[in-house]
């Protein structure tokens, strides 16, 4: 795979708010956690529930992934259309910490 933050920003935008479905029950399902999900979800855990190859996390919605070395994590704030985009480029980087941290920050400076 080939990006970068601002391709994923784009990419993360257009899908969570419905941009690249003709059905919007595609994103619905997507955006529903399944049973089996929230069963082994933790209350602000690890793993979060999540729903067809999204991670529901609260008030965001996201992706985890490394590959060959590089790490990346993609979060959409529905209610301020933020994208946050965490790109490593190795494993010793916890991107989903980070992700995490950055979140409540941002969650603070809306209060």
């Amino acid at each position: 795979m080939v990006s970068t933050a601002d391709d994923l920003a784009v990419f993360a935008r257009a899908l969570f708010t419905g941009g690249l479905f003709d059905e919007a029950t595609t994103l619905d399902a997507m955006l529903e956690a399944s049973s089996e999900s929230q069963d082994v979800a933790s209350p602000g855990g690890w793993p979060p529930p999540t729903g067809l190859g999204v991670e529901i996390r609260g008030d965001t919605y996201g992706k985890e992934g490394q590959i060959l070395g590089y790490s990346a994590q993609v979060s959409y704030y529905p209610t301020t259309d933020i994208v946050l985009v965490v790109l490593a480029t190795n494993h010793s980087v916890d991107v989903v910490s980070l992700d995490s941290e950055i979140r409540s920050i941002l969650r603070a400076a809306a209060e």
